[in-house]
């Protein structure tokens, strides 16, 4: 499970970094997409992050897909092909009653 005390930042370069909230330095950085512009219009597609347990979850609009980051790591664990430009991404979760 990721600690709290950790953030992650997906920045223009295409890297995904976690980064140590509470000494406020860089922990890791990995190549997670290729590079993106924030040039051109706001509606554009560009990738995404969202967390999922112990994955971040990143759209990468170009590639159409949704790339599995490890937050251990940040290796990649997989992707998931989607039709089209991923815009957006939210994660839900949820847990069953246990018997």
């Amino acid at each position: 499970m990721p600690k709290p005390a950790n953030a992650f930042v997906l920045t223009e370069d295409g890297s995904l970094h976690r980064i140590d909230l509470l000494s406020a330095q860089i922990e890791q950085s990995a190549r997670v997409t290729e590079p993106y512009s924030m040039d051109g219009h706001w509606s554009d597609a560009r990738p995404r992050i969202a967390m999922a347990g112990d994955e971040v979850v990143v759209t990468d609009p170009n590639a159409g897909l949704i790339r599995r980051i490890s937050t251990g790591d940040l290796s990649e664990l997989g992707t998931i092909e989607v039709e089209g430009m991923p815009y957006n991404i939210a994660v839900a979760g949820g847990s069953g009653v246990v018997h």
